[in-house]
């Protein structure tokens, strides 16, 4: 009987243990979360300072191109004046001459010289540049796995901790109980105060599993709260740097539209203009959004977009718009 008594109990606990053990996986389910959205976000961060550093490019480049002209022009020059000084001289074709000459394309080749090595500094710089940025987001995503690998760690013992007090309690009650039954199945009124106890166990546990699932929404809805922050600061930088490289009129909310020339077709087109970004939820799957995400980088990098570039990117079959998305962009630029 005994051995009877402590399989039985055996066997009614470990299914009691697994099933609360189960019942707190969404504990680790929401580790797993969040750490694909720091993840998300420690990219995002990379991905903008890779972009702005990468900004700075054209303008070394147009510094190095205007200086090199401008030395070229200034050795073309003095090679005029030296040559007009020699003819008045007239010493113009004699060794002198030639050494004056000489001298002044020296002077250019040096000074065309500091310009390619400060353009080469430059260009380094930018690269140094992107890799502290690249080392930074490795940092920043080891620290999240460590992170991660910590909480995980500590969730799971937590989890095998409450697992073996269940059992416990649960083994000692089933194990009592089948005792109980056997020993006093003729009173009545002890076996319901047992059972009683039980359901009272059970009650609370019920309770306990109800409050930790309260505390996992509070965090969810936490989470999206500092999500939705997150995105509004986001419009909110958008909209103010936006509004620094100029505005407009019409349009509506959140878009503005003003005439602009075409220098090419000499025609006057309406450039539509947006005060905010979408965040990804917006759009139906990734590639709709990151051809959305290139057409904001157009307006920013050409001061707007006309109706025709926007319907083009919108009516592109590889980007798999729905039309809930088209609705949304056109919506945006108030077409």
């Amino acid at each position: 009987m005994e051995s009877e008594y402590i399989t039985k109990s055996n066997d009614y606990a470990t299914n009691a243990q697994q099933e609360y053990e189960n019942s707190l996986s969404y504990l680790l389910t929401g580790l797993d979360e969040s750490k694909a959205l720091d993840q998300q976000a420690a990219q995002t961060r990379y991905q903008n300072l890779i972009t702005q550093i990468e900004q700075q490019i054209p303008g070394i480049q147009q510094r190095f191109e205007r200086n090199a002209r401008a030395a070229y022009i200034n050795k073309q020059q003095n090679l005029q004046q030296i040559d007009s000084d020699l003819v008045a001289l007239g010493v113009n074709t004699q060794g002198f001459g030639v050494t004056q000459r000489l001298l002044n394309n020296v002077a250019y080749g040096q000074q065309y010289g500091d310009l390619v090595l400060d353009y080469n500094e430059s260009m380094r710089d930018i690269d140094n540049q992107k890799i502290n940025a690249l080392g930074d987001l490795n940092e920043d995503l080891a620290d999240l796995d460590a992170a991660y690998a910590k909480d995980k760690l500590e969730t799971q013992k937590y989890i095998g901790e409450q697992g073996r007090d269940v059992y416990n309690t649960t083994y000692n009650n089933y194990y009592n109980d089948l005792q109980y039954q056997d020993r006093l199945k003729q009173q009545e009124l002890e076996n319901e105060r047992a059972q009683q106890d039980r359901a009272d166990k059970l009650a609370q546990q019920e309770w306990e599993n109800k409050f930790k699932e309260k505390q996992y929404q509070d965090q969810l809805k936490q989470q999206k709260f500092e999500n939705d922050l997150a995105t509004k600061q986001y419009k909110l930088a958008y909209y103010t740097a936006h509004k620094k490289t100029g505005g407009g009129g019409g349009g509506s909310r959140g878009s503005t539209k003003t005439k602009k020339k075409n220098t090419k077709t000499g025609k006057t087109e309406t450039v539509y203009k947006t005060t905010y970004c979408m965040n990804p939820g917006s759009f139906s799957n990734n590639d709709a959004y990151n051809a959305y995400l290139a057409l904001i980088q157009a307006e920013v990098n050409n001061g707007g977009v006309t109706k025709s570039q926007i319907n083009s990117v919108l009516n592109n079959s590889k980007y798999k718009f729905s039309k809930a998305d088209k609705a949304a962009v056109k919506k945006q630029y108030g077409i």
